[in-house]
């Protein structure tokens, strides 16, 4: 009898931790500020494709937080995708979720468009999803 454990990879960063602030600019970081929750999607195959991703911003919005997908020229996107870091060869996507300060609640590496709404469930003392009404 054989045992296959499903095996999820961490994300390897020495800043991207839960209870860690957001190695972000303070500019990105009074941005943070005015919202409730922050989502950050790094995505390396298209886990998060622009055009279904569609009206997600409009509905984050809608229960207080702000939700952007950053792209490969962006620096940390380099850090945790980027040539030199092959402890995250495995990892395609990556979904982290801090409060108003900018402090990582969540990481979720390998994560999907079709997960997203499923991990948001995690928070409810940050995200109520009940404000998104029907859309989601």
């Amino acid at each position: 009898m054989y045992l296959i454990k499903n095996y999820e990879p961490k994300l390897s960063h020495p800043f991207i931790k839960v209870g860690n602030i957001m190695p972000v600019s303070t500019d990105e970081l009074q941005k943070i500020s005015q919202q409730k929750f922050y989502v950050l999607l790094l995505d390396k195959n298209q886990s998060f494709p622009k055009k279904y991703l569609g009206n997600f911003p409009e509905i984050i919005k809608k229960m207080g937080g702000l939700i952007e997908l950053i792209n490969s020229r962006n620096p940390l996107f380099k850090e945790i995708f980027g040539l030199k870091n092959d402890k995250n060869k495995r990892i395609f996507s990556v979904v982290i979720i801090t409060d108003k300060n900018a402090t990582i609640v969540g990481v979720y590496p390998n994560k999907k468009l079709s997960e997203l709404v499923d991990v948001l469930q995690l928070y409810p003392d940050l995200i109520d999803l009940s404000l998104a009404g029907t859309a989601l």
